[in-house]
């Protein structure tokens, strides 16, 4: 087994929090845009496939802004208005 120095334990240390810091927030991510499509295909029924990769692709910030165009939208269109 090869020795490890405490600069290099640290080091790995960082990065596993990092990596599960990256993760976590990758979640809410994936969780924000599966709900947002959710709540606009019951709203405006069946939505373009534009749609879907616009908003699996966007920052979790965006996500949440085009969330709260949602509650006054009345069209997908609206909810990506700026």
């Amino acid at each position: 087994m090869p020795y490890i120095t405490s600069v290099e334990r640290i080091g790995m240390e960082k990065g596993r929090l990092i990596g599960f810091r990256d993760g976590k927030l990758e979640g809410r991510q994936e969780e924000a845009a599966s709900m947002l499509l959710k709540l606009m295909r019951r709203k405006f029924g069946q939505t373009p496939d534009w749609v879907a990769e616009k908003v699996n692709s966007a920052s979790l910030e965006l996500i949440e802004t085009w969330s709260d165009n949602f509650v006054f939208a009345n069209s997908v269109d609206e909810v990506f208005a700026s």
